[in-house]
């Protein structure tokens, strides 16, 4: 598994081109896919907790920033969505329990 680090906030168009999940042969259209979904995933869980928006906003940032350097291939969406949701509610000061996070995972 190749690593890869953010030098700018900012991820380059080289980057968005030829990150690892287009690398292990999936379709760019899935890729979009599954970005969406777990997008998707992190927002119906934060409604179902009852987030604020912003800390929902943040999850899917760090969601989408992480599979620019990493591949969906190998890396569970439902997880890394989940743990994105959970950093999100500590970095925006909107704690939930880790156990209240997990019962929202189908």
């Amino acid at each position: 598994m190749r690593i890869q680090a953010f030098t700018n906030p900012l991820a380059s168009p080289a980057q968005l081109q030829n990150n690892p999940t287009i690398e292990g042969n999936v379709s760019a259209e899935t890729e979009s896919l599954l970005r969406l979904f777990g997008s998707e995933l992190i927002q119906t869980a934060g409604e179902l907790l009852n987030l604020p928006q912003v800390c929902m906003a943040t999850a899917q940032v760090l969601f989408q920033r992480f599979y620019v350097i990493s591949s969906f291939v190998g890396i569970d969406l439902l997880d890394t969505a989940m743990g994105a949701l959970l950093l999100a509610t500590k970095i925006e000061e909107c704690t939930r329990r880790a156990r209240e996070i997990i019962h929202m995972s189908p």
